[in-house]
Parts: structure tokens; sequence; C-alpha cells
């Protein structure tokens, strides 16, 4: 992602999040909240200098990948640890191969940044997301259940 695409990929952040996340899930949130939440995650790990993977269609960006390279864990861990943080891609290029392609991209990306080791993880509903995650060859390590609780 170059600073040309910063407009296009808010758009994307706002507009084509995974709509059954558990923040848009649990009825306490403002979901246009959940939404400038994921522009502000992505805008956020830009300015710091995180990678954001973007994929491009008919010369406009559909949807991009954050991830990030742990220096801390990396060294606490003895390899390069990469952790993918949030994709989205725009609902209009769904279906023509775009997530599987920005994905892979992404990996083979931390792959040349070095990363040893990619953690990753997913909304047990997003089906998509677990093809994606078995396509690539990801294994289960464990799993979890988010709660929340309003005080």
């Amino acid at each position: 992602m170059v600073d040309s695409d910063f407009d296009r990929v808010m758009d994307i952040a706002r507009n084509n999040s995974y709509p059954r996340g558990h923040y848009y899930c649990d009825a306490g949130f403002d979901n246009g909240k959940v939404d400038d939440m994921c522009v502000k995650w992505v805008s956020t790990a830009f300015r710091k200098g995180d990678p954001v993977a973007i994929i491009e269609s008919d010369g406009k960006v559909a949807g991009y990948f954050l991830f990030q390279l742990d220096d801390r864990l990396s060294d606490a861990l003895g390899c390069k640890y990469a952790r993918m943080r949030h994709l989205a891609l725009d609902e209009k290029f769904r279906g023509k191969g775009l997530g599987n392609r920005l994905f892979g991209g992404s990996i083979s990306i931390m792959k040349d940044m070095g990363a040893k080791y990619v953690d990753s993880g997913y909304a047990s509903k997003n089906h998509a997301s677990a093809k994606l995650h078995t396509l690539y060859s990801f294994f289960s390590v464990y799993d979890e259940v988010t709660f929340h609780l309003w005080l």
C-alpha cells in the first residue's frame, strides 16, 4: 500500500469488514463505531509502518491485508514471527479468486521479509477464511471463544 491507496483502503475497511465478527454480533456495539474501529486499525498500522498488502482489479484497489512482523515475539521464540491481522475485500470483487491471491501473496511477502512462522486466527463462522487457511496449509493449534460482559 502506498499513500495514494489510503482513501480507497479506508473505504474498504469501513464497508467490507467481516460482518459476523464478535464486535458486529454483539448488539451492545453500534456497527458504525465498529466500522470506525476497523478503519482506525488499518490507518494506525499504515501510519506506523506496518505492512498493508493490497490487491487490484481493473486498476482499482479491491482489497487489503494488514499484517505485522513482531520483533518481541521473534526474539522470545527464536524465529521471525509474523501475525496476520485484518483482511477485507470489497464485496463487488468477491468470487473472482482475488481473496485467495491476496492471502497467498501476503504470505509470500511475509516470507520475503524473513518470517519463519505465521500466526493467524479467524471467527469460526467465517468459512471463507477457514477455507483459505486450510488451502495454505495452516493447522489448528487451539480453539478460542470470545465472551463479552456488559457492566
